[in-house]
């Protein structure tokens, strides 16, 4: 599985790149006892190049373990951003990583006081 999303800028088409697929769920670096990624990153996503700026937009979701805050037990949570939009300064780039951003993205979007009602 994919640990990283690399987009390469070279030869970049006109129209676009769709991106489909997940990423490897170590991406998170998160495993403690209130908090675990469960899976994989998913993401679908256009990329757009734009003279010097690449646009990135579209959906990522990710599966997580959190324990509640109010009794302690662990419940399955996915977080989902259905319309994410990243920009990228490319001047003089081949390529440009967006894994890291797409992983804040994700952690950004865990709830903050996790309660079990929350996962229906």
């Amino acid at each position: 599985m994919q640990k990283s999303l690399i987009i390469s800028l070279e030869e970049f088409p006109e129209t676009g790149r769709t991106l489909r697929g997940e990423l490897d769920g170590a991406i998170f670096d998160i495993d403690s006892e209130a908090l675990r990624s469960t899976g994989p990153l998913s993401y679908e996503l256009e990329a757009q190049l734009f003279d010097l700026e690449l646009v990135v937009h579209g959906s990522v979701s990710a599966p997580f373990s959190l324990r509640c805050d109010r009794c302690l037990a662990h419940f399955d949570y996915t977080v989902e951003i259905p319309s994410l939009a990243l920009s990228y300064d490319v001047k003089g780039k081949l390529s440009a990583d967006i894994t890291e951003d797409l992983r804040e993205e994700v952690i950004l979007a865990l709830p903050a006081y996790p309660k079990c009602e929350l996962s229906d």
